[in-house]
């Protein structure tokens, strides 16, 4: 349920050693985590590879000692509320999943010889004003509880015992490129989805599971086959409370799903190849109060690689919901320093309900890198330590009133480079209607359809309070409805449709809008990156450009039917540690600006890992450097070469955005296991390179290659190898990267001269007038703009005979950008204007 307080957003502690401090009332304890009020632990977690005697727990409830034992007897021994499987040890792994209710508090002690012990405990407050049943932790009540729980967990079918239902059975013989509807109507609960095919592999990745609740247009649910099993690659049988999986028995999903007015399944095939589907819906009739209970929701996300420094987003959700589990892959996990990644949260966008699981594995139930290997329990575990793993807050679900974020890092710092596949599930409100955008202009016309309304209700529509539509819904309780917007002050308004708020924001702009696609933008941007970026409030199909600064910029964007922005733009050359603003302008649209500003570089960072090769040697490429030493390479990576008899040169092809003269410097690694190679630019050599050192292995050193001059196009880096030191056999390069600071001057044009043009610029000694002489052709149009490429003169024609008079009052002494145009010919020429 989701329209009644529950608990307050759950509190979490993590991390290792003794705890925060030691408590005067337990001498040689120390106080891990506690709270006053009332509240429900909700998980119980730690690792450790000390002997159980080493280390103590007590737990405090209301005050009395509840439970005094050493570690493992504290997690293995029955007592009422800890009995397995909620509560069990994996390995090194401890883990109690049964919440214990608290009225006046909780408070978790414990002591150690040994501070290399990792927890995480949380609780939820509960919210004041309400109030707890009376309980005892021990009564036999409790025991029956436990009791009902174990077996429904042995033999769900109990789950839904004494509650009639009818199954609905499907055979589907699903081809290449088509899609087979289900659907089924009235109040109900769906409570079980079973599934065989007649295959399995990883095909399965290109069928997709959709789900469409009351009506809507939008899928709520939408899983590949592959992620819904919980696979990667391999299917190995996955066993928990919500689902199983197995290829003997196929696949069955035990959350409950319930709607009100309507349910569509849809299956799709994306792929190639036949499959075959058989399967059945339990369907339990029920009055569903939409108001009341939440309609399950997922989100699959996927990344082929992950990007340095950005972690995997999971999840982003406005409005009511309660988050509930994941089933995450990691296929042919290259890098165990994946599992320091560490998965967080952020509640309502709240830092103070911001929290993190100490690792991957801890976030899991597992422990150790999952050092004792697969394991499964009714809420966690892993099929293959390599590849899945899954999660379900039963018992600890996270509420979220406003927003609901979640990000999963790879490794320590976000530095493994992996191939990261998440799905995501939770319950949320339902909203019965949806709009084409949220961002909206005054004049322009909304589309706003909805379903699940009684048959010929009235609803009204709102911003605010502002009314701004009226009308009845069809006879099947849906609507359609093109809204014309008012002309409104600029701002942030809520939409409210039938009394029902939409959960995001609706922003009533007088200009079109553009943002960044932050998870595709380097951290600093350098000449020839590409932004990519979405917008709205634009006239659709209109004619586009970008600028950054005033200069133009190579750009391929769109405004589609439904008033948005998509598209790229490519950096051109900026002034070095400058922070600069992307303008888009639309000949119908006007000016979107985005307010993010942008920090650029002149010094082009080429990454060598990134860098193509013709050559193929065994063993060499791409190599994440992740969890070695302490050292970061540049994106913590390099290309690994190890020359051999048949192969002792490598050759690396990069691309220079703009001609110029570089200061060229490449970074190399050195260490006991490292060559000698000549490195040269376009077939001169340039530099020595001796990679050995006796020690140990050093950060990237930087070797000057010295100035050359490059044109603008594909160069080549080449390594040759030389030999290596006495003492070693071996001769491993790490090339890391090629950095290249250009000499000239920043021009800040943004187009190249294509021909000399023989022009007289000369001021007017009495005036602030510039007379120019010699402009070939009466067609061309003339502006200045200063050195960034920022306007200081509009654009005009010129006069008859080619000439042109510029007003430069106000402009200070300095140098300035003549800028020519005629549309298919574009000149410029620097100018000084000293008064």
């Amino acid at each position: 349920r989701l329209d009644r307080p529950d608990f307050g957003p759950p509190r979490q502690i993590y991390g290792w050693g003794i705890g925060a401090g030691p408590d005067s009332a337990n001498p040689g304890y120390y106080t891990v985590a506690e709270d006053t009020g009332a509240g429900m632990l909700t998980h119980f977690f730690m690792t450790s590879r000390t002997a159980d005697s080493l280390t103590s727990y007590r737990l405090f409830v209301d005050g009395k000692l509840l439970r005094q034992a050493e570690l493992d007897s504290f997690y293995l021994k029955p007592a009422g509320y800890l009995r397995a499987p909620l509560n069990w040890i994996n390995g090194e792994a401890r883990l109690c999943d049964v919440p214990i209710p608290y009225h006046r508090g909780f408070k978790i002690l414990y002591k150690t010889t040994n501070p290399y012990n990792w927890y995480d405990y949380a609780w939820k407050p509960l919210p004041a004003g309400l109030q707890l049943p009376a309980s005892d932790l021990a009564s036999s009540e409790l025991r029956l509880q436990e009791d009902s729980a174990l077996t429904n967990y042995r033999d769900p079918r109990q789950l839904w015992g004494g509650w009639p239902s009818h199954d609905t059975t499907f055979a589907i013989s699903l081809r290449a490129g088509d899609s087979t509807t289900i659907l089924l109507t009235g109040g109900a609960i769906l409570s079980k989805l079973s599934l065989n095919l007649d295959s399995y592999d990883t095909t399965l990745d290109s069928v997709w599971l959709e789900m469409y609740w009351d009506g809507s247009l939008l899928p709520a649910f939408r899983a590949p086959l592959l992620a819904l099993f919980g696979q990667s690659y391999d299917f190995r049988p996955l066993h928990s409370l919500p689902m199983d999986f197995s290829q003997d028995s196929g696949f069955e999903m035990r959350l409950p799903m319930p709607f009100a007015v309507s349910a569509r399944i849809v299956f799709r095939n994306a792929g190639s190849k036949l499959h075959q589907l058989r399967g059945a819906l339990s369907v339990r009739p029920s009055t569903v109060d939409r108001t009341s209970l939440g309609y399950l929701h997922t989100a699959f996300s996927e990344i082929l690689q992950t990007k340095y420094h950005v972690p995997h987003h999971v999840l982003h959700r406005a409005g009511r919901g309660r988050y509930i589990g994941l089933l995450m892959g990691i296929p042919n996990l290259h890098y165990a320093q994946d599992f320091e990644g560490d998965a967080i949260f952020v509640i309502d966008s709240n830092p103070g309900y911001s929290f993190h699981y100490g690792g991957t594995e801890d976030y899991f139930d597992g422990a150790m890198y999952f050092s004792f290997g697969e394991f499964s329990s009714p809420f966690a575990g892993t099929s293959n330590i390599f590849a899945n793993y899954y999660r379900f807050h039963y018992l600890d679900a996270m509420d979220f009133r406003t927003s609901f974020d979640f990000d999963f890092q790879h490794g320590l710092d976000n530095d493994c480079a992996e191939h990261y596949r998440t799905l995501a599930f939770w319950y949320e409100q339902h909203i019965p209607f949806w709009t084409d955008r949220d961002t909206v202009r005054p004049g322009e016309v909304w589309h706003i359809s909805g379903a699940g309304f009684g048959a010929g209700q009235r609803i009204g529509v709102r911003l605010d309070s502002i009314a701004i539509d009226s009308f009845g819904v069809k006879p099947d309780g849906s609507f359609d409805r093109l809204v014309a917007i008012p002309t409104l002050p600029p701002r942030a308004y809520t939409l409210m449709v039938g009394g029902v708020a939409y959960p995001e924001h609706i922003l009533v702009t007088p200009c079109a809008t553009v943002q960044l696609l932050d998870e595709q933008r380097p951290l600093l941007l350098q000449t020839n990156d590409t932004i990519h970026l979405s917008g709205a409030g634009y006239v659709e199909f209109d004619s586009l450009e970008a600028r950054m600064d005033g200069i133009r910029c190579t750009a391929n964007l769109r405004s589609d039917a439904g008033h948005h922005l998509s598209g790229a733009v490519v950096v051109p050359e900026l002034a070095d540690g400058g922070s600069h603003t992307i303008v888009v302008t639309g000949r119908a649209s006007g000016q979107g600006v985005c307010p993010e500003l942008l920090p650029t570089t002149r010094t082009l960072t080429l990454e060598c890992e990134a860098m193509t090769t013709a050559q193929t040697n065994p063993g060499c490429g791409f190599q994440n450097n992740c969890g070695i030493l302490d050292f970061e390479w540049s994106n913590n990576a390099v290309y690994s070469f190890r020359p051999d008899s048949a192969l002792k040169q490598l050759t690396l092809r990069f691309s220079v955005p703009i001609a110029d003269t570089y200061a060229c410097k490449t970074y190399l690694t050195r260490g006991p296991v490292f060559g000698n190679f000549d490195v040269a630019i376009d077939a001169e050599q340039l530099a020595q390179f001796d990679g050995h050192d006796a020690d140990r292995i050093y950060r990237p050193d930087s070797l000057d290659l010295g100035t050359v001059s490059l044109a603008a196009g594909e160069h080549t880096l080449t390594f040759n190898y030389t030999g290596h030191d006495k003492s070693v056999t071996d001769s491993l390069l790490w090339a890391d990267c090629l950095r290249l600071v250009p000499l000239s001057p920043f021009k800040g044009l943004d187009s190249i001269p294509a021909k000399s043009l023989q022009l007289t610029i000369f001021p007017e000694p009495a005036s602030d007038l510039i007379h120019i002489l010699g402009i070939a052709s009466s067609s061309f149009t003339v502006s200045i703009s200063d050195i960034l490429g920022r306007p200081v003169v509009s654009l005009q024609e010129l006069s008859p005979d080619g000439s042109a008079t510029i007003n430069t009052t106000g402009l200070a002494d300095g140098v300035y950008v003549l800028h020519l145009d005629a549309g298919f010919q574009r000149y410029v020429r620097l100018f000084h204007i000293v008064k």
